[in-house]
């Protein structure tokens, strides 16, 4: 797999909802976690081991690597870039905020060296030096750029069928519009009253188009699963084109995942958001195809242009590029016009829907692609936009949960008597509300009542295990996983909790081989 610097063009585009998802490209192992499983379940529900988050350090260590690998530059490189990338993006919105009108874009050079801010008077540029960025000195601010953008848009000729996308370009303070061909771009932009030398033009064949997987089998209803929010999860709109009560299925289990609440794809908006089916619940990671690991998510800050930008998704893995640019107008066709960033990550059919991921910071939800494998180039929705729109909150690694945890014969686990002394065997009870049967589920994988553990008793792993209340140590044996299946698994033992003798109220909590028994089953309520 080839992918191009910024620099670059491109060849072909295309949503990568699910043409073809047959071709497996990246760093993908045969025993990779399916992205349904790592971004939209409590915790896995197979193998112990890909239960356990992974630490920091090797976190890091495997995005490093991927950047390496597809940006093809050196560690020492990948490493310098991050740290630029990072001030770059804390630089923008103050600075942008500062300069007001005066402010025109703000982007990483080519080289990776440097951060440039297009600006449009010198008193702007000496604000930018003294910030420690490069100032270029340009005609147009960037909110004139964006009202010309958005004129083609709402004054597209008959035959934008033959332009591909728009954008505006800040390293040139132009609008950008590629198209099949120059008339085709031309009548584009004499549409939108555009005069000459404020835009520019890019010839190119690509055809973006919707791209369903259609084979079926696919990790989430032909697509892949971009981010868990409270209640549910996001994906693409093109995914998702039934609209609310669309049932979309994980290939973890062949079963139902969530419910579509909304969808759009067209009017600027490619995404959609389901909420959450049965016992799902979402985690703030997302996988990165590298033997079930994958990527604490802490938030949603933008990257600026020129940043790297992975990608995960069902068929391509794991992924990454640089991010390229802002704010494109993508016309999909059949009056589908999608506003989006463009990388040169790769992607193909199934991926639509994936996640795109800058360091630790969720970016977007994989829209298109121009199924070239030779030359990357793809396209996101931009996840913030979705979260505004729809008033939704982004599911983060660093949050903590906490809920009722109900099961057989709808009883809730229960500390007996509130009595929270380390030792103390849990059972089942009544539904009462109390602060004895609050569990609250933290990003390290433990399950805490009261501020203490749940406990594989001396850390024992055989049949009859007593489930205990303890001062939270750090073992593994304090780890524990919920998945869509209901079953509440030990990770040290790899066994389920267990009302013992099928017992009613007053049951004790033990751990058993996982049989799928009624008196195994749990949810949150």
């Amino acid at each position: 797999m080839k992918c191009k610097k910024p620099s670059a063009l491109f060849s072909a585009l295309a949503l990568v909802g699910a043409l073809g998802a047959a071709s497996v490209l990246g760093a993908a192992s045969a025993n990779s976690a399916s992205p349904v499983a790592a971004a939209t379940v409590q915790a896995s529900s197979g193998s112990a081991k890909t239960s356990v988050a992974a630490t920091s350090k090797s976190q890091d260590g495997d995005v490093l690597a991927a950047i390496v690998r597809d940006l093809k530059i050196t560690k020492t490189q990948a490493k310098k870039r991050i740290k630029l990338e990072e001030k770059a993006r804390q630089l923008e919105p103050r600075l942008q905020k500062k300069l007001g009108k005066k402010f025109a874009g703000l982007w990483i050079s080519k080289n990776g060296k440097k951060i440039v801010v297009g600006v449009t008077t010198k008193k702007a540029a000496k604000v930018v030096k003294k910030a420690g960025a490069t100032p270029k000195i340009v005609k147009s601010n960037l909110t004139t750029l964006k009202k010309r953008a958005t004129k083609i848009s709402k004054n597209a000729p008959s035959d934008i069928k033959n332009v591909n996308s728009w954008w505006v370009d800040p390293a040139t303070n132009k609008v950008v519009i590629e198209a099949r061909s120059k008339k085709a771009a031309k009548a584009a932009a004499t549409a939108a009253g555009l005069t000459a030398g404020t835009y520019e033009i890019t010839v190119s064949d690509d055809v973006i188009v919707p791209v369903r997987d259609y084979w079926g089998g696919d990790a989430l209803s032909g697509c892949t699963l971009a981010f868990p929010v409270y209640g549910g999860f996001l994906t693409a709109g093109h995914c998702a084109v039934e609209g609310k009560g669309h049932i979309l299925k994980t290939e973890m289990t062949g079963g139902q995942i969530g419910t579509v609440e909304a969808s759009q794809f067209g009017d600027g908006i490619d995404a959609a958001w389901a909420k959450n089916y049965g016992d799902w619940n979402g985690r703030g990671r997302v996988t990165h195809w590298n033997g079930g690991g994958g990527v604490d998510i802490k938030g949603s800050n933008e990257a600026a242009v020129g940043a790297h930008m992975c990608k995960s998704g069902r068929t391509t893995k794991w992924t990454c590029g640089y991010l390229l640019r802002k704010d494109v107008s993508v016309n999909y066709g059949n009056g589908h016009i999608v506003t989006l960033n463009e990388t040169s990550a790769c992607a193909l059919g199934g991926d639509s829907g994936g996640a795109y991921v800058w360091n630790d910071q969720a970016q977007g939800i994989t829209s298109g692609s121009n199924m070239d494998t030779n030359n990357c180039r793809s396209f996101y929705q931009p996840v913030n936009t979705v979260l505004n729109k729809w008033k939704l909150s982004l599911v983060t690694s660093t949050d903590v949960t906490t809920s009722y945890v109900q099961g057989y014969q709808n009883n809730c686990i229960d500390v007996p008597n509130s009595d929270f002394t380390d030792g103390k065997q849990l059972q089942v009870w009544n539904c009462n509300g109390t602060n004895a049967q609050k569990v609250s589920f933290h990003p390290d994988g433990t399950l805490r009542i009261n501020g203490k553990c749940l406990d594989a008793r001396w850390a024992w792993t055989h049949n009859g295990t007593e489930v205990q209340l303890m001062n939270c140590n750090g073992h593994i044996a304090q780890k524990f996983t919920l998945n869509g299946a209901g079953d509440l698994v030990n990770v040290h033992a790899n066994k389920c909790v267990d009302v013992k003798d099928w017992g009613g109220q007053g049951g004790k909590l033990q751990l058993w081989e996982c049989s799928g028994g009624a008196n195994q089953k749990w949810w949150r309520r």
